[in-house]
């Protein structure tokens, strides 16, 4: 593809305001440390400060692996070991030069890193911190019983003063310099290298190696070589350690040297590694006051750790930026971040964040002299690009052919097939539980198929990794926001250029002509993709610190960045009020002219029918309809799938009832006890609106249904009731007081007990068990076992599966025991969280016919239920949910014929 740059929009970008500063301190320091041994010229003093130099490698090396690729590794002090006694064994035992000595050891200690390293970094989480842990044990035991070649608990000595073409460095002068230039050189070289796509690729895996994976990030492959590199790092800095100190034993590369650098590097700050100079020498200086407690010396390093962690975050150096002293914030806001995830999981059970708004809108109006209009200013390279990687519009770009995905004896997909052609903006849509996001995740090799082909581009890429999927011209979003919290604004979008880039560590670290020319072709790429979504503005403003709309369009920018062929969009208008909808849909248009062709998975039904050129509708995991938008809105298959179809279970008044039928009913409903009153509720996560002056009321023996499209709060209203979540505003009260702010397990006391969506079983245990965990909020016991006998008449079945794993059952089993284990509890209000979602029918038919015999029995429940022809037959009343808010209220009667309920799930035609 074209590499062209546009010079304007290079010189467009603001510069930080933190650079000349930043750089006139390292200056600083650098003058600092060349003139430290003229003004303190006692041996003692300059001992030290060797040893803080050697010290800062190790940081370095720990800097690299942990605080930028996200690996937790405590294998230094084994690599330190490595290239000291690889040194010391060569030259005293073998004569061997000391600079080729010095390189053997650092030969090795690569290779044992490559030889852990390969099979270990494939795997995530701590599997990298047990094999160090272990190579470290190892490394002590070889060192110990290897009397003959290391020397044993003894060690080796004298190693002789290390040579360089026989200028021998055997002064405490020369020591200090020498140490202090290679430890500087190793700093510069990895920082500049971190600066690049190094860096990026690491910080990209350390948030989201997910992620990282659809932009064309091979992650195991970029953890290696930072893992590789500083293993060498420290192997140099164990040689320069043993000829300096002209003897080394064990007890040097005891755990506890690993332990050390890390101190040092929280210290000085994780977010800089200049600041490991500093933690370097502080830490090197209060281990030489502190040298007569030795034998206290774990106690007190878990001490400051603790210290640090809990007061200093990010460090000495976070203190002096104002980037960092925002990183400290945030670090602060641990829970209003957590509050946005938690509304992306708690969205997805609903099927969609679409009820999560911004309260700040996307910008939409944009100045000229801030902000130059796309359709005013030359395309880029990116632009350029894209329109060459076009293709003929219209051609077959990707085909799915019988795709099905087993989970266990679940099948969530089953023999899909469906084409996108070049050009087209496709949507995929259908109820919760259809199988979307499975199939989303094949598409985007994220998910294995049990069955079926993907290609794209006349090319198989059912077997390929995501990364490698992506390098042919995908790419993709999520539907739970990904952006890389740990960079800015255009370092996210960077992150997409990856694929495009061949720079790697070295050539990064010496800055060389191909590479600086490479990275400024990519940053125009990026910034070309921010003005493409409109967020060329703010380019070096944390993406963690933009609203969440916006974060949204980070993360489509980032994706755009790869030039891809086909863009994946998951949820793309999650968390976005009518405003920034209209933007979005603005945006996806432009990318489309642009050249990219678009597969998206929505639950705006209005956005999706305005926006796209074709529609393809899954149920229970199979399609069901494909076709323009118009045809498929009228579709019976699909407005069944959406409003399900009548039962002649219903309750006999639905359906049926006159006016005056109706306005009677709604009398009697209204003097009816209300058990259960919310008004005015209103749910946020963080900036985000879930719900926004929800009012309504469960009359008691009463089953009232929650309705509503994927998206609409529906999830969020059973969980801001049961306590899981906080109201910022209104009011709940049952059975005559407020529960608003009680905790769960006081309100499930009360009586209140709750289904959770997909059941959310303990698979591990027994059905009895699950069943007798609902019983553990009781006050009293008695009763229990008449009350298992009771679940065990409404579900006979479960009978015959007593001791039978709960993760084993059928789906409509586990229903059955989560139905089960909430009854368990003595509730006099069960609310019921998508009873029906991914059952077969004659389940579904069961579970109802359970729910109207307890409600016989004088049981409350609040439903929410998608399947509206569903809830209506076994409803009194109903509420329906859009976008947060109610839009329809009253009898299931009244509603069951409203046709507005049908525009609710399907949009005006």
């Amino acid at each position: 593809m074209s590499a062209r740059v546009e010079p304007q929009a290079v010189q467009a970008m603001p510069r930080r305001r933190f650079v000349s500063a930043a750089t006139i301190a390292k200056l600083a320091v650098v003058v600092v440390l060349a003139i430290w041994p003229f003004f303190y010229k006692d041996l003692y003093t300059l001992s030290w400060m060797t040893f803080a130099g050697l010290s800062l490698m190790v940081v370095v090396s720990v800097y690299l692996i942990i605080a930028q690729a996200g690996q937790l590794s405590f294998g230094h002090a084994a690599f330190y070991g490595v290239g000291a006694y690889t040194a010391s064994i060569l030259v005293i035992k073998y004569n061997v030069p000391t600079l080729l000595a010095l390189l053997a050891g650092a030969a090795l200690a690569g290779v044992i890193a490559l030889v852990i390293g390969r099979p270990v970094l494939r795997l995530r989480y701590f599997y990298l911190a047990l094999a160090t842990i272990g190579l470290g044990i190892i490394f002590s035991a070889i060192v110990i019983e290897a009397r003959g070649v290391t020397g044993g608990s003894l060690g080796l000595a004298p190693v002789p003063p290390l040579d360089l073409f026989g200028f021998k460095i055997d002064t405490y002068f020369r020591q200090y310099y020498l140490v202090w230039i290679v430890a500087l050189l190793i700093l510069i070289f990895t920082e500049r290298a971190l600066g690049m796509r190094l860096g990026r690729a690491l910080r990209a895996i350390a948030t989201s190696e997910i992620a990282a994976e659809t932009l064309g990030v091979r992650t195991a492959n970029w953890k290696l070589v930072a893992f590789v590199a500083s293993a060498i790092f420290c192997a140099i800095a164990g040689a320069l350690y043993a000829f300096t100190l002209a003897a080394i034993t064990p007890s040097a590369f005891a755990f506890s040297a690993a332990i050390v650098p890390i101190i040092m590097m929280l210290i000085g700050g994780g977010g800089s590694i200049w600041g490991g100079l500093v933690g370097a020498i502080l830490m090197t200086w209060l281990s030489n006051t502190l040298s007569s407690t030795q034998q206290w010396s774990g106690v007190i390093y878990a001490i400051i750790m603790i210290l640090l962690l809990l007061f200093l975050p990010m460090g000495i150096t976070g203190l002096f930026t104002k980037r960092r002293l925002t990183s400290v914030r945030s670090a602060f806001r641990r829970q209003s971040r957590a509050e946005t995830v938690e509304c992306a999981t708690v969205a997805e059970a609903d099927g969609s964040t679409g009820a999560c708004e911004t309260q700040v809108a996307l910008p939409v109006y944009v100045p000229e002299q801030t902000k130059p209009s796309l359709d005013q200013g030359a395309p880029g390279a990116l632009f350029a690009d894209l329109a060459e990687a076009r293709g003929v519009k219209g051609e077959e770009l990707l085909k799915i052919d019988g795709v099905s995905v087993d989970f266990g004896g679940l099948r969530a997909v089953n023999e899909v097939s469906m084409t996108v052609r070049s050009g087209q903006i496709v949507a995929l849509i259908g109820p919760n539980g259809a199988g979307k996001t499975t199939l989303f995740n094949v598409v985007s090799r994220l998910q294995h198929a049990s069955g079926g082909r993907v290609w794209l581009g006349g090319e198989d890429i059912t077997e390929l990794s995501p990364a490698n999927s992506a390098r042919l011209g995908m790419a993709r979003t999520f539907q739970n926001l990904r952006i890389f919290e740990n960079m800015d604004v255009l370092e996210n979008v960077l992150v997409g250029c990856h694929r495009h880039e061949k720079a790697g560590f070295i050539s990064g670290g010496f800055g060389l002509p191909k590479q600086r020319r490479e990275e400024k072709a990519s940053r125009a790429r990026a910034l070309d993709a921010l003005r493409l979504v409109g967020l060329d503005t703010a380019v070096h403003q944390p993406a963690a610190s933009l609203p969440y709309g916006q974060q949204r369009l980070v993360e489509i920018a980032r994706a755009l960045a790869s030039e891809p062929r086909v863009l994946l969009l998951d949820e793309p208008a999650a968390g976005m009020n009518a405003a920034e909808r209209e933007y979005l849909v603005d945006r996806i248009r432009r990318i489309r002219d642009a050249g990219v062709t678009v597969l998206l998975v929505e639950h705006d039904i209005e956005l999706v029918m305005g926006l796209c050129d074709w529609v393809t509708v899954l149920d229970y995991g199979k399609r069901i309809a494909d076709g323009v938008p118009d045809d498929v809105r009228k579709d019976p298959k699909v407005i069944e799938a959406y409003l399900g179809v009548s039962h002649e279970g219903a309750r006999e008044e639905c359906g049926d009832l006159s006016g005056a039928q109706v306005a009677a009913a709604s009398a009697d409903t209204a003097a009816a006890d209300e058990l259960l009153v919310v008004s005015s509720l209103s749910t946020r996560y963080g900036a985000i609106h879930a719900l926004r002056d929800v009012s309504f009321a469960v009359p008691k023996g009463e089953i009232v249904a929650v309705l509503g499209a994927n998206g609409a709060g529906k999830t969020t209203l059973l969980h801001t009731i049961s306590g899981v979540l906080r109201p910022s505003a209104g009011s709940i009260t049952y059975a005559g007081a407020s529960i608003t702010r009680l905790a769960p397990a006081k309100i499930v006391r009360r009586g209140v007990c709750q289904v959770p969506e997909g059941r959310r079983l303990f698979p591990s245990l027994s059905v009895e068990d699950n069943l007798l965990l609902g019983s553990s909020g009781r006050r009293s016991r008695d009763g229990v076992p008449d009350d298992l006998a009771y679940i065990y008449e409404l579900f006979p079945a479960l009978a015959e599966r007593l001791t039978q794993p709960a993760g084993t059952l059928s789906g409509g089993e586990q229903q059955m025991v989560a139905i089960g284990r909430a009854l368990m509890g003595k509730p006099d209000l069960l609310l019921l969280d998508e009873p029906s979602m991914g059952l077969a029918p004659l389940a579904v038919e069961r579970i109802f016919e359970a729910l109207k015999a307890l409600n016989k029995d004088g049981l409350t429940m609040l439903m929410v239920e998608q399947n509206a022809e569903m809830a209506f037959s076994v409803a009194d009343r109903a509420v329906v949910l859009q976008t947060g808010s109610v839009a329809l209220t009253g009898l299931a009667a009244g509603l069951r014929q409203d046709e507005r309920v049908r525009e609710c799930y399907l949009g005006q035609a």
